[in-house]
């Protein structure tokens, strides 16, 4: 049984095709990455113009990504994915790739106008995409690259990076904070990816155990990114019980697939991680926001999003 076993009826509407294929419901974890990075360097939101074409670039990135996924998936998804829109005839393959280069090139635009730091940046997160769609997904470094197009989001939203804010004492100018926040999530959706390969079939055990293993890593990561600031928040010391909090439910999640190995189970933890991951990003901005409370709350709202329209479009 499939995910998309447990969805509601989709409305009629020809947009509708498009949405399930960038997969929509997961689009704002991208954006919430893009908020955590910012705030990292500017403890707040603003200049608001350099956050508003990150966030553009990072979601049209996202779109671009999906879009390609399901193109050079085609016929693997014939057999195991067969509710995907481009196995159904809803959009036609040359029509997607149309999209598809379309949007990597307004992924690429839109951090251009905030600098030249932002577009590497971009450049290189098309990179890891066309990456991992491609030659790499197959192979040992498929969930690498993955988990290497989160690490890259992070460093996006961080990627507005006046003068007036470098630090020079750390590689490339960035604080600790965000080298450890980008590597743990690259580390945790690695595992993930592991974790999730050949999800829509029965899974291996111990493929399982090792991707369970490599998402813990990422999640200490997590509970220790307050000790990573040069000052650490004083939230820090509470930190690492909030982050377990967020994660016990998904810690079972993951106990309970690896005892079932079946697809369902592991299709459950893949959904539930990834919306985590805005509360995850709202932990952050509650930790290093301080003592504002507000941006935690933003980010926590784009969970809504996520959920409802979840409800009609699999993130997976």
């Amino acid at each position: 049984m499939s995910s998309t076993d447990t969805l509601a009826p989709l409305p009629s509407s020809r947009f509708v095709p498009w949405l399930k294929l960038i997969r929509i419901s997961a689009a704002p974890t991208a954006i919430s990455n893009i908020l955590v990075g910012f705030l990292l360097i500017h403890a707040g939101w603003s200049p608001v113009v350099p956050l508003i074409w990150l966030i553009a670039g990072s979601f049209f990135l996202y779109s671009a990504g999906m879009v390609s996924n399901d193109i050079i998936d085609i016929s693997t998804d014939k057999k195991n994915q067969r509710h995907r829109p481009l196995v159904e005839g809803l959009i036609g393959l040359r029509q997607a790739r149309y999209v598809c280069m379309v949007l990597f090139l307004l992924g690429i635009i839109c951090p251009l106008a905030v600098g030249g730091r932002a577009l590497i940046i971009a450049l290189l997160l098309a990179i890891a995409i066309l990456l991992y769609n491609g030659p790499l997904k197959q192979t040992w470094a498929g969930p690498i690259a993955m988990g290497s197009c989160r690490s890259l989001n992070i460093l996006l939203g961080a990627s507005y990076l006046p003068q007036s804010v470098m630090v020079e004492s750390t590689w490339l100018g960035w604080p600790p904070s965000v080298w450890w926040i980008s590597i743990s999530l690259g580390i945790l959706i690695t595992g993930l990816t592991y974790f999730a390969k050949n999800e829509a079939t029965a899974s291996n055990r111990w493929r399982l155990i090792v991707g369970a293993v490599i998402i813990m890593v990422g999640l200490t990561g997590f509970a220790t990114s307050g000790l990573a600031a040069f000052n650490p928040p004083s939230r820090a010391g509470v930190f690492p019980l909030l982050i377990f909090l967020i994660s016990a439910p998904v810690i079972i999640r993951l106990g309970l697939a690896i005892r079932s190995c079946q697809p369902r189970q592991v299709q459950f933890v893949v959904i539930s991680l990834l919306k985590s991951l805005i509360v995850y990003d709202a932990s952050f901005c509650l930790l290093f926001g301080q003592p504002d409370f507000s941006y935690a709350l933003i980010v926590l709202s784009l969970l809504l999003p996520c959920v409802v329209l979840g409800r009609w479009i699999s993130s997976t």
